[in-house]
């Protein structure tokens, strides 16, 4: 689909404050209703998935914030620790230790939140303190607490610092204390925001002496895990919804990496995800049948014409589909010359992929379910144990989840359990389906089995409660009585058993059937987003390296300066030189440090330092300074500010062969 949506496209000349959202595909020949269309399909997707996100965000943390906002609320009631009636001078300060993560906007928006919420009390006063801002103490009575101080009311003060690792110690421990010396006026509530501890209160008694520590009550709070976090965003945004846009192997990976991997970001795994939205939508012409209802496709199908059809035509999965039906030759001539047949189909493909996304979420949320419940009867080992966007990035690698190891790792293990406990497992799963009949299309047969499975173990159950009927005489009851036990003992058992081996195959066919890969669908490739990653990383991963080096090799074209515009030499030269590029001319007006880069790169291995010196000193003596002459002084200067700006960046370094020489540490030329 790339090979074909990065061509050349056909501008349409605009009237006169027309605005054109998207260009035309298809070299131009995508009508302007079905281009439009497109947009606006854009437009309601990007909103939607915006609306996923706000609302994972209000969600994520509010039983933290809900604890943090009740642990405020509950400090300095009358009692032991009253300001009212305090015991001593000094008495701990409320402290919350709130364990956050290393994404600093994520932990941003938390405090933020928490904010807003004790606001809603008028009591309470706010003050966030930031390391940057809180050198020494003056500047933190100054910028923060000159207005407070003053106080004499017993309105709550909560002082959040949310980067407290990077505090400097001593000042901190001043704060503390005064903080402390002003408690028996001003209720002071502190949040401590930890970042690089896991667990614990390690980072107070590593950093702080005992008398300070022992002015604070520590009570600690937890967020969400990272892991945690992706495993909703993930399922929310990408897994539940059968109609929003799927990612490829690779994007998915992308993505992965912007939240759990190198950046810990869930600002840039939300621009990336919105990125790739936008991008999907640009370059596909055919994404207009995607994200709507199936049953009202039928009005998209006017949209689509000749072109339409010939790049579905295109697509693996079709062609594949074309030769399944090489048995019927008349069908497989309509699907090769008959456009109208094709549309005829679009319905019905786009309908399978609606339910193969229904049915696959059911059955990822079984494997979840599975993990828990194998956990508690078989005691496993938690780190085995795979969470669900890890369980989602092995089902977009071929074959599929349904045909990995690691499935047939826990059906296998299911029939090591106990077989009196397979009802509660039986419970979950008819409790999910029944949660989803009014959504999901067919799967009202796997309700159906799941419930006679059901059913089955609790008539086994049963058997082993009934007791048994009485017989003619009291001799032949004693007599038969142990007997009667052991033989339905193992009769039940042997049920069991069977139960869970049933229920064992069971779950192979569905699983194999419902974790497929998605390749396995016809036009899979309209629903999945699956080009280079290279888009996404010059978005999101900049190649700083890269970027220094075009900039100080090509400054006359970043800066785009008038006094940096190289002469047009004549035609013979040009002739002569044809290999010769402009841009490699070096000019007395560059920088220092470019007109330095640019000698640089025409020296070999090491670098003779006078050398390069004369040959800076001719390049800038060119300059005109109205005819002031420059001072061998200033020279010196402007070359030794600029080699030290090649040396911090890494392109040169220091040489222990030759003290006078310099070695190239970066090859090449853009």
């Amino acid at each position: 689909m790339s090979d074909l949506t990065k061509g050349s496209a056909f501008f349409l000349p605009k009237k006169p404050g027309e605005r054109v959202p998207f260009e035309p595909l298809l070299e131009g020949q995508e009508s302007s209703n079905a281009t439009h269309t497109r947009y606006d399909d854009y437009i309601k997707a990007i909103q939607y998935l915006e609306k996923k996100i706000e609302n994972f965000l209000l969600t994520v943390n509010e039983s933290a914030i809900s604890d943090l906002c009740n642990f405020v609320k509950n400090t300095y009631n009358k009692g032991e620790n009253s300001i009212l009636n305090p015991p001593n001078r000094f008495y701990a300060l409320p402290t919350a230790l709130v364990f956050t993560g290393i994404d600093k906007e994520e932990n941003t928006r938390f405090f933020k939140c928490v904010s807003q919420k004790l606001q809603q009390n008028n009591f309470n006063h706010i003050v966030f303190l930031n390391s940057m801002d809180c050198t020494d103490m003056k500047r933190i009575e100054k910028q923060h607490f000159k207005h407070i101080l003053g106080l004499k009311s017993l309105s709550k003060l909560i002082i959040i610092i949310q980067d407290f690792e990077c505090f400097i110690p001593e000042v901190l421990e001043n704060f503390i204390y005064l903080c402390s010396h002003y408690q028996d006026r001003i209720p002071i509530v502190l949040m401590l925001g930890i970042t690089t501890c896991i667990r614990g209160i390690d980072p107070l008694h590593e950093n702080y002496s005992y008398s300070v520590v022992r002015l604070l009550k520590p009570e600690a709070f937890y967020l969400q895990t990272q892991k945690a976090r992706c495993d909703d965003l993930v399922s929310q945004c990408l897994i539940e919804d059968a109609k929003c846009m799927k990612v490829g192997e690779k994007t998915y990976e992308f993505l992965l990496d912007m939240f759990i991997g190198k950046k810990f970001s869930l600002s840039l795994f939300v621009s990336s995800l919105k990125y790739a939205l936008m991008h999907y939508f640009y370059i596909n012409p055919l994404s207009i049948l995607t994200t709507i209802e199936p049953e009202a496709i039928h009005s998209r199908l006017d949209l689509l014409n000749e072109n339409h059809v010939e790049m579905i035509r295109m697509q693996i999965s079709f062609r594949e589909y074309v030769e399944s039906k090489l048995h019927q030759p008349a069908e497989a001539r309509q699907l090769l010359c008959d456009d109208y047949y094709v549309k005829s189909l679009l319905p019905t493909f786009c309908q399978n992929m609606a339910i193969y996304h229904q049915r696959f979420a059911i059955a990822l949320e079984f494997i979840i379910f599975l993990q828990e419940f194998l956990q508690e009867c078989l005691n496993y080992d938690v780190k085995k144990l795979k969470s669900k966007y890890e369980l989602y990035s092995i089902a977009l690698k071929k074959p599929g989840l349904g045909e990995n190891e690691y499935i047939q790792i826990l059906l296998d293990d299911l029939i090591k359990i106990d077989p009196k406990k397979i009802g509660e497992l039986l419970q979950i799963f008819v409790s999910i389906l029944k949660t989803m009949l009014d959504n999901v299309e067919n799967i009202k047969q796997e309700y159906e089995d799941f419930y006679q499975f059901l059913v089955r173990s609790k008539e086994i159950e049963n058997d082993l409660t009934r007791p048994s009927a009485s017989t003619r005489s009291a001799a032949t009851k004693i007599k038969n009585k142990e007997s009667t036990i052991l033989q339905k003992i193992e009769k039940i058992g042997d049920d069991y058993k069977q139960l869970v081996i049933d229920v064992v195959n069971y779950l192979e066919v569905f699983f194999d059937e419902n974790l497929r890969h998605y390749s396995t669908n016809t036009l899979f490739e309209l629903f999945y987003y699956q080009e280079d990653i290279s888009i996404l990383e010059c978005a999101f991963v900049p190649k700083i390296r890269s970027a220094i080096h075009a900039a100080l090799g090509l400054s006359t074209e970043y800066i785009n300066c008038n006094c940096c515009m190289v002469e047009s030499d004549d035609e013979s030269n040009e002739k002569d030189d044809n290999d010769w590029d402009s841009r490699e001319q070096i000019l007395s007006t560059h920088n220092d440090t470019s007109i330095l880069y640019k000698l640089h790169l025409q020296c070999g291995k090491l670098i003779n330092v006078r050398d390069w010196l004369d040959s800076f000193e001719n390049v800038i003596s060119k300059e005109n300074l109205e005819n002031r002459k420059l001072n061998e002084k200033e020279i010196v200067a402007r070359f030794i500010k600029g080699f030290e700006e090649l040396k911090l960046i890494g392109i040169i370094g220091s040489s222990s062969r030759k003290t006078d020489h310099f070695k190239r540490l970066s090859w090449g030329k853009l």
